[in-house]
This record gives structure tokens, sequence and C-alpha cells, in this order.
């Protein structure tokens, strides 16, 4: 079981305690998002925030940190993007788990026993009287008495598929409106550890835009030295085509810049 409240936080000034450092930015943050829950239309969070309390009512550095590394890391999107309504709303219950051996064994243990066919892309779903008919590329039909699609909201957007009749249109404004986040992760594996700091959860407080500002210590779940950063959103935008050289550097300032405050 992965546990978010073992967390330590690297603040300005040395080694800070997180609940304190953003207590007055969530508690903000919270007010905020009840006073958009009754607007007429949605707002983003960062509006929503913006429109509640004056900016020099909070804390610059720790409403950035706040959106940063809590927002951006958990659900892959800049406050700006986040929706004041839905934002929070979980799609399932339970612990967060860590998967060791690789998330490919879920799937392989899901698709035992079926009948799976790869690089056969579906251009067509009809609806029949009788079932469904599906057309891939080549121009080869199966029929089938139901069909569950889960195409990704990109292939969706793009119109690669023809639906007949065609998708109803709460279905089809739903899809042109969504989008969809990015969340970037760099894996670390050492010879040996080289840290001393047993929390899982390590964050720093820094510039805005700066990245890998949260990382996950996988020694203690594991047992192996591997260190995890992650941003999202527009930071993961900005440096989604750096070069590795430049990305590893980013990593090595900040994993520096804890090695520094005794971790």
């Amino acid at each position: 079981t992965f546990d978010y409240d073992d967390a330590v936080t690297l603040g300005i000034d040395g080694p800070a305690d997180p609940e304190l450092l953003l207590a007055d930015a969530a508690a903000a943050l919270e007010e905020a998002i009840a006073a958009a829950e009754e607007l007429d239309a949605d707002v983003s969070l960062a509006d929503a925030l913006a429109a509640t309390f004056p900016a020099d009512e909070l804390d610059p550095s720790s409403v950035d940190h706040l959106f940063e590394t809590e927002l951006a890391g958990e659900y892959a999107e800049s406050a700006t993007r986040l929706s004041a309504w839905w934002a929070f709303e979980e799609g399932s219950e339970g612990d967060d788990l860590l998967v060791l051996g690789g998330y490919d064994g879920i799937a392989l243990a899901l698709a035992e026993g079926l009948t799976i066919e790869l690089g056969r892309p579906v251009i067509a779903v009809e609806r029949a009287d009788d079932g469904v008919r599906l057309t891939d590329a080549e121009d080869t039909t199966v029929d089938a008495d139901r069909v569950v699609v889960t195409l990704p909201l990109g292939v969706l957007q793009a119109g690669s598929v023809a639906f007949d009749p065609p998708l109803p249109a709460a279905h089809a404004d739903a899809i042109s409106r969504l989008g969809v986040g990015l969340l970037d992760k760099l894996w670390l594996r050492f010879d040996e550890p080289f840290w001393s700091e047993e929390a899982v959860v390590w964050s720093r407080v820094a510039d805005p835009g700066t990245p890998f500002r949260w990382w996950v210590n996988l020694l203690p779940l594991t047992g192996e030295p591997v260190l995890l950063a992650v941003h999202g959103g527009d930071t993961a935008r900005a440096w989604a085509d750096r070069s590795d050289v430049e990305v590893l550097a980013a990593a090595t300032e900040t994993l520096q810049a804890f090695l520094d405050a005794g971790w």
C-alpha cells in the first residue's frame, strides 16, 4: 500500500512541515471550490481561487507548491485547466497500491483465455437490428451481439472511427470538450542508496515551472535504490521535448538540494 501521508518537504529555508506549508493554501482552495459550486458555469481551480482570494492574501510559494506538486503531480494537469466542479471527483475507491513487477502483469492476467488481435484497427462501428458490425482497415467485418468501445479520447476526437448511427449529441459534445493531462515520470536506479531520508514522498518548494519537484523514494517500499520523479501539466509539457542530458541535469539539481538539506 502506498501512503501519501509519509511525506517530507524541503522549503526555501530548509525542511518544512508539508501540512503547515500547505494549510492556508489548501484551506483557501477548499473555500474557493465551495464558492465555485454556486456559479452558473464551471471555472478552473486557478480562476476559482483568484476570484475568491486577492493574490496578496496568500503566500504565492505555498499556492504554487500546492498547484505544482499536490495537484499537477496527482491529477496530471495544471490548476488553470482543472475543473473547480469536477477535479476532485474520484472515479473509484480504495487504497493506492504500488504494483511490483510491472503493470503488464495485470493485462496478461485479464487476457488469459481471450482471443486478442493486435494491429487490426477498427474504422467503423455499425449498429444493426440483430447486433453490431465492426469493419477494420482491410474492409473485413466482424459481427457481434454487443460491442464495448474503449477508444482513447484522442482517437475519438480525431474521428478515426465512424459510428452508424452517430454518437448521441451529448456524447459528441463531451468528446469535443474534454481534454487529457500529461504526467511524466523519471526513474533513477542507483547502485546503492546515497540518501538517509526514509519518507516515501519528497517534495521541494521552488520557482514556478521548476521540473521534478515531487519524488517517490521506492527504497522502503521495494528494497531497491530507486527514486521516481514526477511532474505534470504545463511543466511536463514544457519539458516533454527536452534532451536526456537536460532532464538528468534538472533532476540532479533537485536531488542535490535534498542532499544539502541532510536527506
